[in-house]
């Protein structure tokens, strides 16, 4: 995967860099170097808080932009919500087309929309996520968002 993540970071950075314009410091390169180091032996995980609906793709596009080559896989824990075609076909379209680019995404339910969902689709829901990220944080150049 990791040409492919490679090939994909230069295409989505390219895309993100002009459609959002982000800039990024040399104190920030310098810590993107060695965190670039530190994969080659560990795993990491990136936590944000979001400020708008396309902060996730926009993280994930300038990370693989980044450190493609030295990310082995990639997963995202994301709203159940969002990946329900019934509740939310568009988001569930895009998030479900991740899997096609080597992204593997963990559904979860938000704390908002617990109602939606019977405690047992959210056990299971959440067992999948933990089973999911031991998977990729067990391996080096894993990058758990």
């Amino acid at each position: 995967m990791t040409l492919w993540y490679l090939v994909l970071g230069k295409v989505l950075g390219a895309v993100a860099s002009c459609a959002y314009d982000y800039r990024v410091s040399s104190e920030d390169m310098e810590n993107l170097r060695l965190l670039k180091k530190y994969l080659q032996k560990h795993s990491i995980v990136v936590y944000f808080n979001h400020i708008f609906l396309g902060d996730g793709p926009l993280v994930l596009a300038f990370l693989l932009n980044t450190l493609g080559d030295s990310i082995q896989a990639i997963g995202v824990a994301e709203s159940q919500k969002h990946y329900d075609f019934t509740r939310s076909p568009l988001h569930a379209l895009i998030l479900r087309a991740g899997s096609l680019l080597g992204v593997k995404a963990f559904p979860v339910v938000q704390h908002y929309d617990r109602d939606a969902y019977t405690y047992k689709e959210r056990l299971t829901l959440l067992r999948n996520f933990v089973s999911g990220a031991r998977q990729i944080l067990s391996r080096a150049g894993g990058v758990l968002l």
